[in-house]
């Protein structure tokens, strides 16, 4: 905990990631859910995902970005939205398909970053991702090229839970594309007592984990 502490009070664009990992069911979960827990308390993050179940790049492709929109949405305000309409030139919500057609980076240079940087005094954005490991290989690949492109174009910075499989390792281990960007901390393998209370969520993050199933048109922001 100490090492997030530490990392939070002083994260800038040379380390935006915290990569928390450790052996399956050793309490990575926890940690994050105690983490964004305390985050959300104060209204810092914008966006989480926990990935349940395995994960395809349909799925991905179909929620992520639009769900990310949606939060973005209700923590950035209507500004926000009216410049994504105006990249879009139109409601990404009406038009099925706009946004599951493009990979996850494309979508971000296309109408995402766009859209923020058209944004009045646009706000630094935390995103949270837990369970990275049950995403199919093409889809991981998707994921990464994203947040690689957000790194390096947006004030953003990710906290991600994981089991350190040798996919993710390759990306975020110390030799890896984004290992430099990187801070790290392992979770011990020691027991730990499972939560089953209801978690605090951003406005789609509950909803991310349904739409692990098929999908056809992204999530409708809350009124």
């Amino acid at each position: 905990m100490r090492k997030f502490v530490t990392w939070l009070d002083t994260v800038d664009q040379s380390k935006p990631i915290f990569w928390l990992y450790g052996e399956p069911k050793c309490g990575k979960s926890m940690f994050a859910y105690h983490i964004f827990k305390r985050l959300h308390e104060e209204r810092a993050v914008v966006s989480s995902f926990r990935f349940l179940g395995r994960t395809t790049q349909k799925t991905l492709g179909e929620a992520f970005i639009a769900n990310l929109i949606t939060d973005v949405g209700h923590y950035m305000g209507p500004s926000f939205m009216r410049a994504l309409e105006e990249v879009a030139e139109i409601s990404y919500i009406d038009h099925e398909g706009f946004l599951a057609q493009r990979a996850l980076s494309q979508q971000l240079r296309d109408v995402f970053i766009p859209a923020f940087n058209g944004t009045p005094r646009p706000k630094p954005l935390l995103v949270m991702l837990d369970g990275l490991e049950l995403c199919e290989r093409v889809a991981l690949i998707n994921i990464f090229d994203a947040i690689s492109t957000a790194i390096r174009r947006l004030p953003i910075c990710f906290v991600i839970s994981s089991t350190a499989t040798p996919e993710i390792n390759q990306v975020l281990g110390p030799t890896g594309p984004l290992g430099s960007y990187v801070v790290s901390a392992v979770v011990p393998s020691v027991p730990m007592r499972i939560v089953t209370q209801s978690d605090p969520r951003t406005p789609t993050s509950a909803s991310f984990a349904l739409q692990q199933a098929e999908i056809t048109t992204p999530i409708e922001s809350p009124t």
